[in-house]
Protein backbone atom coordinates (compact mmCIF):
# COMPACT_ATOMS: atom_id res chain seq x y z
CA UNK A 1 0.00 0.00 0.00
CA UNK A 2 0.94 3.61 0.06
CA UNK A 3 1.73 3.77 -3.75
CA UNK A 4 0.02 5.89 -6.46
CA UNK A 5 -2.32 4.00 -9.09
CA UNK A 6 -1.64 5.24 -12.60
CA UNK A 7 -2.49 3.71 -16.38
CA UNK A 8 -0.12 3.76 -19.46
CA UNK A 9 -1.60 2.26 -22.36
CA UNK A 10 -2.51 -1.57 -21.76
CA UNK A 11 -0.44 -1.34 -18.71
CA UNK A 12 -1.68 0.06 -14.92
CA UNK A 13 1.39 0.98 -12.21
CA UNK A 14 1.98 1.77 -9.10
CA UNK A 15 4.90 4.16 -8.05
CA UNK A 16 6.07 4.43 -4.74
CA UNK A 17 6.40 7.71 -2.64
CA UNK A 18 9.67 9.70 -3.05
CA UNK A 19 10.09 8.22 -6.81
CA UNK A 20 10.61 4.82 -5.11
CA UNK A 21 10.20 1.80 -7.30
CA UNK A 22 7.34 1.17 -9.53
CA UNK A 23 5.64 -2.09 -10.29
CA UNK A 24 3.59 -3.04 -13.19
CA UNK A 25 0.42 -4.89 -13.95
CA UNK A 26 0.72 -6.49 -17.54
CA UNK A 27 -1.70 -8.88 -17.08
CA UNK A 28 -2.72 -10.77 -20.69
CA UNK A 29 -6.27 -9.90 -19.36
CA UNK A 30 -5.67 -6.03 -20.81
CA UNK A 31 -5.76 -5.67 -24.75
CA UNK A 32 -6.61 -2.28 -25.43
CA UNK A 33 -5.92 0.63 -23.06
CA UNK A 34 -6.50 1.11 -19.38
CA UNK A 35 -9.62 3.84 -19.17
CA UNK A 36 -9.87 3.51 -15.48
CA UNK A 37 -8.39 2.14 -11.81
CA UNK A 38 -9.59 1.84 -8.60
CA UNK A 39 -7.96 0.99 -5.26
CA UNK A 40 -9.87 -0.86 -2.68
CA UNK A 41 -10.07 0.94 1.26
CA UNK A 42 -6.88 -0.88 2.17
CA UNK A 43 -4.40 -0.19 -0.66
CA UNK A 44 -4.40 -4.02 -1.08
CA UNK A 45 -6.42 -4.33 -4.23
CA UNK A 46 -6.70 -2.79 -7.07
CA UNK A 47 -9.39 -2.63 -10.09
CA UNK A 48 -8.61 -1.84 -13.90
CA UNK A 49 -11.56 -1.32 -16.72
CA UNK A 50 -10.66 -1.34 -20.43
CA UNK A 51 -11.91 0.29 -23.75
CA UNK A 52 -12.40 -1.78 -27.02
CA UNK A 53 -15.25 -3.97 -28.09
CA UNK A 54 -13.64 -6.72 -25.51
CA UNK A 55 -14.53 -4.51 -22.49
CA UNK A 56 -13.69 -5.73 -19.49
CA UNK A 57 -12.29 -5.30 -15.71
CA UNK A 58 -9.62 -6.89 -14.17
CA UNK A 59 -8.86 -7.42 -10.01
CA UNK A 60 -5.15 -7.39 -9.03
CA UNK A 61 -3.46 -7.50 -6.31
CA UNK A 62 -1.60 -4.20 -5.38
CA UNK A 63 1.16 -5.34 -3.70
CA UNK A 64 2.66 -8.19 -5.92
CA UNK A 65 0.81 -6.92 -9.04
CA UNK A 66 -0.69 -11.09 -9.48
CA UNK A 67 -4.10 -10.71 -11.28
CA UNK A 68 -6.90 -12.11 -9.23
CA UNK A 69 -10.01 -11.88 -11.39
CA UNK A 70 -11.95 -10.97 -14.73
CA UNK A 71 -15.48 -9.77 -15.57
CA UNK A 72 -16.09 -8.89 -19.37
CA UNK A 73 -18.76 -6.66 -19.35
CA UNK A 74 -21.60 -6.41 -21.18
CA UNK A 75 -20.86 -2.51 -22.54
CA UNK A 76 -21.23 -4.06 -25.95
CA UNK A 77 -18.35 -1.95 -27.73
CA UNK A 78 -18.22 0.57 -25.21
CA UNK A 79 -15.06 1.25 -22.64
CA UNK A 80 -15.35 0.94 -19.00
CA UNK A 81 -15.53 4.44 -17.52
CA UNK A 82 -15.29 4.14 -14.40
CA UNK A 83 -14.52 1.16 -11.31
CA UNK A 84 -15.38 1.79 -7.59
CA UNK A 85 -14.80 -0.45 -4.60
CA UNK A 86 -17.63 -0.87 -2.22
CA UNK A 87 -16.26 -0.52 1.12
CA UNK A 88 -16.55 -4.42 2.38
CA UNK A 89 -14.09 -5.23 -0.36
CA UNK A 90 -16.13 -7.75 -1.61
CA UNK A 91 -17.92 -6.09 -4.39
CA UNK A 92 -17.19 -4.05 -7.45
CA UNK A 93 -18.74 -1.79 -9.33
CA UNK A 94 -18.41 -0.68 -12.78
CA UNK A 95 -19.60 1.91 -15.01
CA UNK A 96 -19.76 1.79 -18.66
CA UNK A 97 -19.66 4.25 -21.87
CA UNK A 98 -22.12 2.59 -23.30
CA UNK A 99 -25.08 4.77 -24.63
CA UNK A 100 -26.91 3.48 -21.55
CA UNK A 101 -24.28 4.21 -19.43
CA UNK A 102 -24.63 0.21 -18.06
CA UNK A 103 -23.71 -0.67 -14.15
CA UNK A 104 -22.45 -3.50 -13.02
CA UNK A 105 -21.98 -4.78 -9.36
CA UNK A 106 -19.74 -7.70 -9.34
CA UNK A 107 -18.96 -10.68 -6.50
CA UNK A 108 -15.76 -10.23 -8.03
CA UNK A 109 -14.13 -13.32 -6.22
CA UNK A 110 -16.61 -15.28 -7.72
CA UNK A 111 -17.12 -13.44 -10.98
CA UNK A 112 -20.40 -12.88 -11.27
CA UNK A 113 -22.45 -9.64 -12.46
CA UNK A 114 -25.29 -8.10 -11.21
CA UNK A 115 -26.26 -5.47 -14.26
Amino acid sequence: GGGVLLAAASVALVQEPGGGKQRAFYAKAHTAAVTCLAADAAGKMAATGQAGPDSKVCVWDAETCAHLSEMLCPHSDHAVAAVSWCSDGERLASLGSDPLHTLCVWLWRGEEGEG
